[in-house]
């Protein structure tokens, strides 16, 4: 993949959840995808074909879902950026809530 690439927000979006499901729970699962995106799973899946395709995870439909190493590189790398400006914004006033859902969109 293209280091250059731009992903759009709900591509990160998806990574970070994958990735915190990853870590949290040691299993990605389409259900859990869509619980925590309030998404339907049809919609996950698609989303996971097109990650596939951008080689940033390993999904295949009734097998195991994995993000590859580019996806949690990416996702590390965005959830860095929602930790800092989550920090900044709580620095200047705004509560830990609003500074997180902030931070994140």
């Amino acid at each position: 993949m293209d280091k250059s690439l731009k992903l759009i927000k709900s591509v990160e979006d998806y990574l970070e959840v994958m990735y915190n499901l990853e870590k949290k729970k040691g299993v990605i699962k389409i259900k859990d995808i869509a619980s925590e995106m309030n998404v339907k799973p049809p919609s996950v899946v698609e989303a996971l074909k097109k990650l596939a395709e951008l080689d940033i995870v390993f999904y295949e439909p009734y097998k195991d879902i994995r993000l590859n190493v580019i996806g949690v590189e990416i996702a590390e790398e965005v959830i860095h950026k929602h930790k800092i400006l989550k920090n900044f914004l709580h620095i200047l006033g705004v509560d830990m809530r609003t500074a997180d859902e902030d931070a994140c969109s």
